[in-house]
């Protein structure tokens, strides 16, 4: 570990274009991590995280992820995200269910014994086009955790 790399069981995260009330929120729910030996912390620098948060309809936060090949490290929050995203939820932002998403990666790299970019099986929700609305604007697609109606039920909030 090099002179600069953090404590162990403590992982660094950037947060990309949001708000300082959003970043605020995140950065408080850091303090409830489920993992035993995981705790979170902000940098500014892309290649200075592990993980990255990224306000994915904040105007070129997501080209600059994509140009820096760290959409695999990226949990994106907004109306859609990149091929390869390691996750991605719509607003509004639900702190616990990004800090989920963080400790899940970390399960996972710790377990794999690795840190390349992770590219789970789900992302192939996540399109670089999407179906049009009405107005010709983008339709978002569901989070990965939203579970479908099934055939025969009526859906939520019908």
């Amino acid at each position: 570990m090099g002179a600069n790399a953090p404590p162990q069981g403590q992982h660094t995260v950037a947060l990309k274009g949001f708000s300082r009330f959003e970043r605020s929120a995140i950065e408080s729910s850091f303090r409830l991590s489920t993992l035993p030996l995981a705790r979170y912390c902000c940098v500014e620098a892309l290649d200075g995280a592990r993980f990255v948060i990224a306000d994915a309809d904040h105007p070129g936060v997501v080209d600059d992820i994509v140009a820096a090949e760290r959409q695999g490290d990226t949990v994106f929050v907004g109306a859609q995200a990149p091929e390869g995203a390691m996750a991605w939820t719509m607003r509004p932002i639900d702190p616990l269910h990004l800090l989920r998403q963080l400790d899940a990666a970390v399960a996972l790299r710790d377990t794999l014994g690795t840190d390349v970019p992770l590219q789970p099986p789900h992302a192939r929700h996540v399109q670089a086009t999407r179906p049009q609305g009405l107005a010709g604007e983008p339709v978002p697609a569901r989070r990965a955790t939203d579970q479908p109606a099934a055939p025969d039920e009526p859906p939520a909030g019908g």
